[in-house]
């Protein structure tokens, strides 16, 4: 990715530090970016979809929690 831009490399990419890492999940069908808080809980950071109906949801909305289990291995059938 090439990203033309005079802001500083700071700005454009703030909230990227090791430990602020964002994994998409699907919650209720919605693909959805989420962070880990520090008790284990996820946030869910944005809203990672096309359809316009998924962010009219109040149930899946940026900065609501939701509980989920993490897979260690994904099947290439899962893909």
């Amino acid at each position: 990715m090439i990203l033309y831009t005079p802001l500083p490399h700071e700005l454009v990419f703030r909230g990227e530090e090791k430990g602020q890492m964002e994994m998409v999940v699907r919650c209720k069908g919605i693909p959805v970016a989420v962070r880990r808080e520090a008790d284990d809980r996820w946030k869910i950071s944005r809203i990672v979809s096309t359809n316009p109906y998924h962010y009219l949801s109040d149930e899946v909305k940026p900065g609501a929690y939701v509980a989920f289990r993490e897979k260690t291995s994904v099947s290439l059938d899962e893909i």
